[in-house]
């Protein structure tokens, strides 16, 4: 547990357990949670670090990445992603953070649009750009650099699958399948390999 959550963990518990009671009551006494489970900071990042990042989530469905070059910018859980089908139509699940300083490439505020469709990635900071499969394209002023070689220099890739329609993604590298997360739900088992997918599996240090 981290630091902001040890400080407020007696405050986390008693919600935590509040939870439960109400979960564990049987139909005909059913009741809601109560209010701070949704509404208190501490114990969404509670749930965020044990509940949230540790399987597999829903990011986009197949419908909004009908064509190669669609793309999709959200923010999940803080991490800033830009979701989008590749001109080999792969669908990509890429980080938003430029290699060169950290910047957000699609920054809000800015006119971005948070979807559409896009030939290349391109940061507005220093104009490094990529192609869509998070591969550096071009870099200014960087052609002279010792020992700077564009191969090492990629948007860093999350790994990624396909269910049924949607694309699911998962925030901690792990190993545990999609399967696992789907089979208490009773749902058909109608997920894709990675090498169907996107080949994202091999992440770039994701």
């Amino acid at each position: 547990m981290n630091a902001p959550l040890q400080s407020a963990f007696g405050k986390v518990d008693a919600i935590r357990k509040e939870v439960l009671v109400a979960a564990s009551l049987p139909l005909h006494r059913a009741t809601t949670f109560p209010r701070h489970a949704y509404v208190d900071e501490d114990y969404f990042r509670f749930e965020s670090e044990t509940v949230l990042k540790t399987g597999w989530l829903c990011v986009v469905h197949l419908s909004q990445l009908n064509e190669p070059a669609n793309f999709l910018a959200l923010d999940l859980l803080g991490e800033p992603l830009v979701i989008l089908r590749d001109k080999d139509h792969a669908v990509r699940v890429l980080s938003r953070v430029c290699a060169h300083r950290g910047m957000d490439i699609m920054p809000e505020g800015f006119d971005f649009p948070r979807s559409g469709k896009a030939a290349v990635l391109s940061c507005p900071y220093h104009r490094w750009t990529y192609n869509l499969d998070g591969s550096l394209r071009g870099c200014a002023q960087m052609q002279g650099a010792e020992g700077f070689d564009k191969k090492n220099w990629r948007l860093a890739e999350f790994r990624s699958a396909g269910w049924s329609s949607m694309v699911m993604r998962r925030l901690w590298t792990s190993s545990m399948a999609i399967s696992a997360n789907a089979s208490p739900l009773g749902m058909r088992k109608r997920w894709k390999s990675s090498s169907q997918w996107s080949g994202s599996a091999a992440s770039t240090g994701r």
